[in-house]
């Protein structure tokens, strides 16, 4: 009776670990309205319930589904070579496309997003986000980038340094306090729309002159154009800690202090990817010019400086 119930036990432990590794092979999309259509869209010989990772990525039409109340894309990212994803008007929240190397052009408008990933998608020329809860957007890993719609959000920070080719641009309606445009190619951006962005004071472009002169390129009154925009946090816009030059620099570039400086100066420098490089503590009677960044490799490099209770933060790049 004892080596039956055994046998029965492995068996069932048999039969359970085997019911895992097939639940394990298809890939899971819980939102019932997403499912439908990938049922009804996409081929799946292998079980005509479900899909397996292999049928997804085997996919390389288009995805749209608009209009649906669609709370949940969850699953997507299997879908590794369709090319355009469409799902306007639907009720998502977050949405990540991570992993969608073909994808060519997202349009996810008039959702409720606090989230959009677009990481991973190096194909990627085309984002439509416009009327969502966006208040951030990270575009630096989409060098084809051509065309980016963003307006009527709560975007507060935008940086298209690493967008070369970008050609239409729309962010108008945002909370943006920084915007930096500078990627080399501005003479490309035909379209330009940032205003309704009270807060934003500068705009960070490659030629200011050539930027005034544009008459396709809008923004509010208050925005100037810079190729510096050294930009101090809210705590002290008024007075800046200090002030730094060149800005882009190829040996080393200069901080200045304030000259109403009377505390001790801490600066602390940051690479892009959030690595501590260099602490300085500066007694501010000590040397009113500091030369940094000789030893530096070319990169992009966020620059703290506290004194007291204010802060400042500056963004130099090294050629």
């Amino acid at each position: 009776m004892k080596k039956i119930t055994q046998v029965t036990l492995l068996l069932l432990f048999l039969l359970g670990f085997g019911t895992a590794k097939v639940t394990a092979q298809y890939v899971s999309i819980p939102n019932t309205t997403f499912k439908n259509w990938v049922l009804a869209h996409v081929p799946h010989p292998t079980n005509a319930n479900n899909i397996t990772p292999a049928e997804a990525a085997a996919y390389t039409g288009s995805i749209t589904i608009g209009g649906a109340n669609l709370t949940d894309l969850t699953g997507i990212q299997a879908f590794t070579h369709i090319t355009l994803l469409n799902v306007s008007a639907n009720a998502l929240t977050t949405l990540n496309v991570s992993g969608c190397t073909a994808l060519n052009t997202l349009s996810c408008t008039f959702n409720s997003l606090t989230s959009l990933t677009v990481t991973g998608c190096p194909a990627l020329t085309a984002i439509y986000c416009s009327d969502n809860a966006l208040t951030s957007l990270n575009v630096s890993s989409n060098a084809m980038l051509q065309y980016l719609y963003c307006y009527n959000n709560s975007i507060t920070s935008l940086n298209l340094s690493s967008n070369p080719i970008l050609g239409y641009f729309e962010c108008y309606n945002n909370a943006l306090t920084s915007l930096n445009v500078q990627n080399g190619h501005n003479d490309l951006i035909s379209i330009f729309d940032a205003s309704s962005n009270p807060s934003l004071t500068c705009i960070k472009v490659d030629n200011v002159a050539n930027a005034n002169a544009n008459a396709n390129w809008i923004k509010d009154t208050e925005a100037s154009y810079s190729t510096t925009c050294a930009l101090a946090t809210a705590a002290f816009e008024d007075q800046a800690i200090v002030e730094s030059y060149p800005n882009p620099f190829t040996t080393a570039f200069s901080v200045k202090l304030n000259v109403d400086a009377t505390d001790a100066i801490q600066i602390t420098i940051y690479d892009s990817i959030g690595r501590l490089i260099e602490t300085r503590m500066i007694a501010a009677a000590a040397n009113d010019v500091i030369e940094m960044g000789t030893a530096y490799p070319s990169g992009i490099y966020c620059v703290t400086v506290k004194q007291g209770s204010k802060n400042q933060v500056l963004r130099m790049i090294k050629r």
